[in-house]
């Protein structure tokens, strides 16, 4: 799979979950957090990245609005996605196109949308925090209310 083959199909995978393209990233909107997906590519090799930033409405008085530094921004919370399956996102593996396209779904239904789903909101974003699938900065776990 080339390059542009890759980023066509995850452009298509993504909007399919309501996400809404600006600024070359992808957000998903609630009303307690704005989230921002970036597909990155590496400089060195045909290996993507998949970004994941999570902003907080409200924190430090700040709200976020879909713009360009948003989109740059790292977020209140930052992570990257598809660890269990980067083979997929690395095109120089042997995988041939149907078990890329099925691993990259997997990536979304299985981490991607259950994760922001969750981090939709403060309440889900402390029980990610408390299950350990996400880390909190020592500023963002105080305003949450998160003891140290």
């Amino acid at each position: 799979m080339n390059v542009r083959t890759f980023k066509n199909l995850f452009k298509n995978l993504i909007e399919k979950y309501d996400f809404s393209e600006a600024y070359g990233v992808w957000f998903k909107e609630s009303p307690e957090t704005l989230s921002v997906v970036e597909l990155q590519k590496s400089s060195y090799s045909k290996l993507f990245y998949i970004n994941i930033k999570i902003n907080i409405q409200g924190i430090d008085g700040i709200i976020y609005f879909k713009d360009e530094e948003t989109a740059k921004g790292l977020g209140d919370i930052f992570l990257r996605a598809g660890k269990p399956f980067s083979d997929a996102l690395d095109l120089t593996t042997p995988l041939d196109d149907f078990h890329r396209i099925n691993k990259l779904q997997q990536i979304f239904d299985e981490i991607i949308i259950p994760l922001l789903t969750e981090a939709s909101t403060k309440i889900g974003l402390i029980k990610l925090y408390k299950s350990g699938r996400i880390s909190l900065f020592p500023e963002v776990r105080k305003i949450l209310n998160i003891p140290d």
